[in-house]
């Protein structure tokens, strides 16, 4: 049997191992990131879940730090981003600049302005007043001292703080009410009635010049991490499929895969896959009764659906953005096709824009059949025309193909139904509902674990701060480990002396 050995192992293609993938071998580690997504690198794989707040000083640092080359960031931080609201009879744009932004709120929402305006100015002075850095320093207590200190950090910034000011606009006007809701929504993966005040200021923060924003899915940040891990000869591994962890006095030493890749034994490993794939692979030790009890699967309200449809490119109109939300009834629930998330692949060159169409349905419609989803297919499609003038005869439906119009008199015969990817990547992307009370029980999972050398780096461990939680938890592991590492060295460094 085949055996390879690393200093770290990262299973799963989550951002936060990547980044810490990205790091420690950048520092020289060896490092060897398995995918076991089968679609994971599939093209028709929808990519619901935006970036949000791209130009956050976090993202920049990493990118920097990593050395991605400047051109590679621009990519990024140069894209159209603005995200644009589309009611029935107005349109809202979310600028980058915040006098253009509260210009087109004040014109949509004469009214309420100075509310909103007074909202603004109250999340700036809390952003700026809270001890960021004293905070992702503290998250995550592992013990009772720690959760002390924890607890004490949180009284002192008033982080348990709900935003009174959040709730209050939310009942003044169902369509701020969606506005608002909607924001909170994309940069959280969550539904929240009544958020913490720390949560809205760092989403919505104009004091600082970034007006929520959004770059399309992961997908391409992953990609550039990809790049970084195998320029500093790491090795990322995809389809891979693991039939045990291996275990022995008291630390991971590896992973056994399938016949075909044999064994890979490490110093470090690092689960950075879905948890519930987690349980079964735990040890039967009494140490991890209550690790195995955290990754049981989760049972979230919504999930996202992702279909899409090519249009001549000639009938966009040129005002509409890369990124839309289409809401067709404010005073409804922002599920179904009434909340559309539209990520536009529009290139001017091209006859044809790809349009990636993303809505929320409840958990059980992962099991229904195909036909289940016609009419929202249909009321999509319907929606788009409105949206798209004249269109109608020209659009096309491109994903999912239904499994009785699947070609079957093809060379290569095709191994996967279109429903399936769709399934499966709805199933990989939920939305939950936030209804804690204290701000310290945002945080029900320590990324460290009962073995010293086993770390978890899911997001859904600092899911309550958007893409900077997701960043800062790879960071936080690279810290844990590298300190490791330098200990070992120093004692190594020790020995010598002594021989010497």
């Amino acid at each position: 049997m085949l055996e390879k050995y690393c200093d770290i192992l990262i299973i799963g293609d989550h951002l936060p191992g990547l980044v810490t993938a990205a790091f420690l071998a950048r520092r020289g580690l060896s490092v060897q990131v398995i995918d076991t997504d089968l679609f994971s690198k599939h093209p028709k794989k929808p990519d619901p879940v935006c970036l949000t707040n791209i130009h956050s000083n976090l993202l920049r640092s990493i990118l920097g730090r990593l050395n991605v080359p400047e051109v590679t960031i621009q990519s990024v931080l140069n894209q159209d981003a603005t995200l644009q609201y589309i009611y029935p009879k107005s349109r809202i744009d979310i600028f980058h600049n915040p006098m253009d932004y509260f210009d087109e709120v004040e014109r949509e929402f004469k009214d309420n302005f100075k509310e909103i305006k007074r909202f603004y100015e109250k999340q700036s002075k809390l952003r700026h007043r809270t001890q960021v850095s004293d905070l992702f320093e503290k998250l995550i207590p592992h013990t009772w001292k720690e959760r002390q200190v924890f607890k004490k950090f949180i009284n002192e910034q008033s982080l348990n703080e709900k935003s009174t000011d959040f709730i209050n606009l939310l009942k003044q006007d169902p369509r701020l009410k969606s506005f608002f809701s909607s924001q909170f929504l994309l940069g959280y993966q969550q539904f929240c009635d009544s958020p913490f005040a720390y949560q809205i200021s760092a989403l919505l923060n104009p004091g600082d010049g970034e007006i929520f924003n959004v770059y399309a899915g992961l997908q391409h940040l992953k990609k550039i991490l990809h790049e970084r891990i195998t320029h500093y000869d790491g090795a990322v591994r995809n389809d891979v499929q693991i039939n045990s962890l291996l275990f022995r006095n008291g630390i991971f030493e590896g992973l056994e895969l399938d016949e075909a890749h044999g064994q890979i034994l490490c110093k470090y490993v690092i689960w950075n896959d879905d948890l519930n794939k987690l349980k079964d692979l735990l040890p039967r030790k009494w140490r991890f009764r209550q690790l195995r009890k955290q990754c049981a699967p989760r049972h979230d309200p919504f999930y996202w659906f992702t279909t899409r449809f090519s249009v001549p490119t000639v009938y966009l109109p040129n005002p509409m953005r890369n990124n839309v939300i289409m809401i067709n009834n404010p005073e409804k629930e922002l599920i179904g096709d009434n909340f559309l998330y539209l990520q536009l692949n529009n290139n001017p060159v091209e006859s044809e824009t790809q349009i990636h169409v993303n809505f929320l349905l409840p958990q059980s419609a992962l099991s229904e059949d195909e036909e289940f989803f016609d009419s929202y297919f249909e009321a999509i499609k319907q929606s788009m025309i409105k949206l798209m003038p004249f269109s109608d005869n020209d659009i096309q439906f491109d994903f999912p193909t239904k499994s009785k119009d699947m070609p079957t008199d093809t060379l290569f015969p095709l191994t996967e139904n279109d429903f399936e990817i769709f399934r499966h990547a709805a199933a990989q992307n939920s939305v939950s509902h936030q209804v804690d009370k204290h701000f310290i029980n945002l945080f029900k999972l320590d990324y460290r674990t009962p073995a010293p050398n086993f770390y978890l780096s899911h997001p859904d461990i600092f899911t309550a701060f958007g893409l900077d939680a997701k960043l800062m938890l790879g960071l936080k592991i690279t810290d844990n480990i590298w300190s490791e590492v330098e200990k070992v060295k120093k004692r190594a460094m020790k020995t010598e002396r002594r021989i010497a």
